[in-house]
């Protein structure tokens, strides 16, 4: 059997998301396996997947990819 993609996700601003296991999810976020646990935090808008920044692989930026969740005043 095949290991699920991998994606970089954190969580929507202003959230707290358990990670599949319990421990908080990282506010930089974390890359992880695309399982099912982690779709439905996306498809919920829980977790924004984040690209990777070009200059530092390891960094993410703000600009989601799906499931950006809602836009607020500031944003505007």
């Amino acid at each position: 059997m095949t290991e699920p993609p991998k994606v970089f996700a954190r969580p929507a601003h202003g959230l707290a998301v358990p990670m599949a296991d319990g421990s908080p999810w990282p506010a930089e976020g974390a890359e992880v396996a695309l399982d099912q646990y982690v779709r439905r935090r996306i498809a919920d808008g829980d977790l924004v997947e984040v690209q990777a920044s070009p200059s530092r692989s390891a960094a993410p930026t703000d600009l989601p990819l799906k499931g950006g969740g809602e836009e607020t005043k500031e944003e505007r």
